[in-house]
C-alpha cells in the first residue's frame, strides 16, 4: 500500500540496495534479518533522513530515538561514513 499527502506520487529511480552487498546476497533467515532489510529499504527511500515529513520514522511509525537505536542494534551504517546522522 502506498500513501501520500501530496497530489502526486513520484518514485526515485535509484535502485534500493543495502549499504552492504553482503546483506543482499544472503537469504533472510529470520525476523531480525527481515527487520534489517525493511529498515534499510525505508532509509534508502527517504534518502537516510530519519526525521521530518518524508523521514523514515514517519514511514516506519517509530519515534526517531527508537529508529536510531534499531539502526545501531542492527549494525546499519550511513552510506557515506563522513555524513552525520540526520
Amino acid at each position: 500500500m502506498l500513501l501520500t499527502h501530496q497530489k502526486g506520487l513520484w518514485a526515485d529511480e535509484r535502485p534500493l540496495v543495502p549499504h552492504s552487498t553482503a546483506l543482499a546476497d544472503k537469504p533472510l533467515s529470520g525476523l531480525i534479518d527481515f527487520e534489517r532489510q525493511h529498515i534499510l529499504l525505508v532509509l534508502a527511500s527517504s534518502n537516510w533522513e530519519i526525521e521530518g515529513v518524508s523521514g523514515a520514522e514517519e514511514q516506519l511509525k517509530l519515534a526517531p530515538s527508537t529508529l536510531r537505536n534499531r539502526i545501531k542494534m542492527l549494525g546499519l551504517q550511513w552510506p557515506n561514513s563522513s555524513t552525520s546522522q540526520k
